[in-house]
């Protein structure tokens, strides 16, 4: 029997927020960015018809109506303590639809364990510029947002991550929800002999001079002049062609391109290609690094040869 495809189900936004930092307001549209494989089950008689769910209380047997029914948590002490509906509304966090960004944080300082659920973020409509310009910057430099907001009555730690030009939160786990790997009996990690950490670090030491090739790296990159939009001759001809002999929006374009490729300057005029002085000046940078890393890997291997650093070989582990 042929398989026939249902028709994709479209997808609706179930919250709406505001993204604030500083002076910073960008309206959003959260959307679930997972959607469950299982098929959700319902508890039916055997001929199929719904079942209605009922509380009993346990000390006398009564089945209780929902007027009854109050909450409460058991507490160290074994004791049931019961909250009022009053008391939930005093502790429930303030209503808002700011999404409050805090601080700027590097992706890798968060550990993926503190992950729980991601959302996809959408702007509105005249939103659409800031949305972009955030996302690229955050994209660009790596950095994730971290802040809280609040949704259906309850406040969540979120870090609002850039990826591929879009916007994703991810709700977080506090550092009080998790065990650690001692919590669960798992030994704990076996510190290397002092001497050989002292012998390694001596030597990483000596290497340390190499750093100059990150600064040599650093400062290429910041100070490369961009070659600008000059054609395959070296001229602008195409583009003055483009814009009817208009040469400020010919500047006017070879700077927007400049900036939105991250560079400070452009060169104003060019051949066909980067000047040879140009092209030297990064192989120098290119071949700094390829000599250091050469330098490195022969000092490792010497002090391996002298019994200083040594990889250990496991017992199933052939060659």
């Amino acid at each position: 029997m042929p398989e026939h495809t249902q028709p994709a189900v479209p997808v609706r936004a179930f919250w709406s927020g505001t993204i604030s930092f500083g002076l910073v307001s960008i309206p959003v549209d959260f959307y679930a960015a997972a959607q469950p494989r299982h098929t959700a089950m319902k508890m039916v008689d055997a001929e199929g018809h719904p079942l209605g769910r009922r509380y009993i209380g346990a000390s006398g047997g009564k089945a209780l109506a929902n007027d009854e029914i109050v909450r409460g948590y058991e507490a160290d002490d074994g004791r049931t303590v019961v909250i009022t509906d009053a008391e939930f509304e005093s502790a429930a966090p303030e209503t808002s639809r700011d999404i409050d960004l805090a601080r700027f944080v590097p992706l890798a300082q968060i550990p993926p364990s503190y992950f729980v659920r991601p959302y996809f973020l959408a702007p509105t409509e005249r939103a659409r510029k800031a949305y972009t310009l955030l996302a690229q910057t955050m994209e660009r430099t790596g950095q994730v947002g971290i802040g809280r907001f609040v949704m259906r009555g309850h406040e969540y730690l979120v870090a609002i991550i850039a990826e591929g030009g879009a916007l994703r939160a991810e709700t977080l786990r506090y550092a009080d929800e998790l065990r650690t790997p001692g919590d669960v009996g798992l030994p704990a990690a076996t510190a290397p002999a002092k001497k050989r950490v002292t012998e390694f670090a001596h030597a990483i030491d000596h290497l340390l001079e190499k750093r100059l090739d990150l600064h040599e790296l650093d400062s290429t990159i910041s100070t490369l002049p961009f070659r600008g939009i000059k054609g395959t001759t070296g001229t602008q001809a195409s583009f003055l062609a483009l814009f009817d002999g208009d040469q400020e929006k010919v500047k006017e374009l070879d700077l927007r391109v400049t900036r939105a490729l991250d560079f400070a300057r452009a060169l104003p005029v060019t051949g066909q290609t980067y000047t040879r002085k140009l092209d030297a000046r990064v192989l120098a940078v290119v071949a700094g690094i390829a000599a250091s890393a050469a330098k490195f890997s022969g000092d490792v291997r010497m002090l391996q040869s002298f019994g200083e650093i040594e990889e250990p070989f496991e017992r199933d582990q052939i060659g």
